[in-house]
């Protein structure tokens, strides 16, 4: 079938008039409509003779009706994808959704992260841009860590930390190249920010609390070490394959780890914690930062409907890439990351240090309460996204998402907060402390909303992947198979193609879930290899 650009195109050709540059003609009717208009009346015969054995009658009666003294026909509209289709985003309301003069004075502040996202998506090109725009909430909440923060109406304390997910398909969207910028900005500008990955429930309390041992280390990781502890419970963990983290909320070692996470959010002054190794240890002054990346399939093996319901994934921006997605050009020279180092630096150096040890043993450290008339529109906003979750509209919204809906107010104000730090070191103002504008809450909104529609991708996405479904369907079919079930065996249960199921194993295997081993079956033969649960 033709389009009815190419028709009207191949229509000009024919009557020798110039090949028009319209939209919607494929590259090979584009390459041989080129030749015939270049060979001029020859060109014009042999594209008639092609079109003899090319198009059948119909196609060639739609040629020739095309109206060539018309202007071209417009080009289709954008084609609506299923996952389009699926995913119905509620709109704020007149009066929340921002007007156009917000929106101009949005475009005014949060130079660095505009600087930043705009750098970092130059350096990497074949990262999403909206990966690279959450990556510096990450660095700014590095930076600033628990040393500023916003008192809401309702007596909640919001400081900057933030957790973010960032989602997408694996290899393509480079998922590990932004968050490998933003690991290596930290490394240079404060590396006693970065927090070791935690290998259980007690280490990871005893890192938040200071507690850990330096005897044998070099001097120089003895003084980093140092420099971390009034930081413990402020740093940043940053986790490749974020999926993991959740796959390991049911182990015995992890056991209370996503409960000490989710409370951690909340930036809480003292977080107690019972170990085997130290008794009671006493965390102070929490405000950890956690960003990490997965795909649909990792995370769709990971999470239950549980982590949706119970607050654990609320808690995150949900970030996918931008729709639609485009590589930048490649970059041609190399762009230094000098200038958001020394930034970020000079502005950890900026802020009150803690006056107290992540130990507790002096005083409470200094914070800055910073002030912050944004309330008429921060109310507005909240009670717009709590409306969304009333079960009694008709446009009722998947009770996955009313946790994220429920608390995502909260990640604006961290982000209007964030903006409005970096703001005040940015401009070189005299004033003693930040101030969070009712512009700095414009921008946090516009990107807020950008999160929330990228929330409901990341549902249709992980719910609805293939390999997911697939991967899902093959882990049914091995742990009803306790002894071991081979790969003829599986596509036999299946009936999926063994491609698919040789994908759907190695990432239940790469997940732990799944694990080979070699059997003779029948009891001669050569050996078969066979996979079962691994627990």
């Amino acid at each position: 079938m033709l389009t009815p650009q190419e028709s009207y195109a191949i229509a000009c050709v024919l009557q020798g008039k110039p090949l028009p540059e319209i939209a919607d003609v494929s590259a090979t009717w584009r390459g041989l409509l080129a030749n015939a208009s270049k060979g001029g009346t020859e060109g014009q015969k042999a594209l008639q003779k092609s079109l003899s054995y090319l198009l059948d009658g119909d196609s060639l009666k739609q040629v020739m009706s095309a109206d060539t003294d018309a202007p071209p026909p417009a080009p289709p509209p954008r084609p609506v994808r299923a996952a389009d289709a699926f995913i119905a985003v509620p709109p704020l309301p007149k009066g929340v959704a921002l007007t156009t003069a917000q929106e101009k004075a949005a475009g005014r502040v949060g130079e660095f992260e505009r600087r930043y996202t705009h750098w970092a998506s130059r350096v990497g090109n074949e990262s999403p841009i909206s990966f690279q725009q959450s990556s510096a909430f990450a660095l700014l909440a590095a930076a600033i860590g628990r040393r500023v923060y916003i008192a809401t109406p309702w007596q909640q304390k919001v400081y900057v930390n933030q957790y973010i997910l960032q989602l997408a398909v694996t290899t393509y969207n480079r998922k590990s190249t932004g968050l490998n910028i933003a690991r290596t900005i930290i490394d240079e500008a404060f590396p006693h920010l970065l927090m070791p990955r935690p290998g259980s429930t007690e280490n990871f309390g005893n890192m938040l609390a200071g507690k850990w041992e330096t005897e044998g280390l070099p001097q120089e990781d003895k003084e980093e070490l140092e420099r971390a502890r009034p930081f413990a419970g402020q740093r940043v963990i940053i986790r490749d394959e974020i999926s993991g983290l959740f796959r390991s909320f049911g182990r015995d070692h992890m056991a209370g780890l996503k409960e000490d996470l989710m409370d951690m959010y909340e930036c809480p002054n003292r977080h107690r914690l019972s170990t085997n190794s130290k008794g009671i240890v006493i965390a102070r002054n929490i405000a950890p930062t956690l960003i990490g990346a997965s795909t649909p399939v990792g995370m769709a093996l990971a999470c239950s409907q549980t982590d949706w319901e119970d607050g654990n994934l609320a808690r995150f921006a949900l970030v996918t890439p931008e729709d639609p997605y485009e590589d930048r050009p490649a970059p041609l020279e190399i762009y230094p990351a000098t200038e958001f180092i020394d930034f970020l630096r000079d502005l950890h150096k900026r802020l009150p240090f803690p006056q107290v040890s992540a130990l507790g043993q002096s005083p409470q450290a200094e914070e800055w309460s910073l002030v912050a008339p944004i309330w008429d529109e921060v109310r507005a906003y909240a009670s717009t996204l709590r409306e969304f979750t009333n079960p009694n509209r008709t446009d009722s919204l998947d009770n996955r998402l009313r946790g994220t809906y429920g608390r995502h107010h909260v990640k604006a104000i961290k982000i209007a907060l964030a903006l409005a730090t970096a703001d005040w070191h940015a401009s070189g103002t005299k004033d003693e402390r930040p101030t969070v504008t009712k512009a700095h809450w414009y921008r946090a909104q516009s990107i807020a909303e950008d999160w929330r529609a990228s929330a409901h991708r990341f549902l249709h996405q992980t719910t609805l992947s293939e390999d997911a479904d697939a991967a899902k369907r093959v882990r049914t079919y091995i742990a009803q198979a306790p002894l071991g079930i081979t790969m003829s065996d599986l596509i036999n249960a299946t009936r999926l193609k063994a491609v698919l199921i040789k994908q759907s194993i190695e990432i239940l295997m790469d997940a732990g879930q799944v694990e080979a081993f070699k059997e003779r079956r029948g009891g001669r033969g050569p050996e078969a290899t066979c996979y079962r649960l691994t627990n």
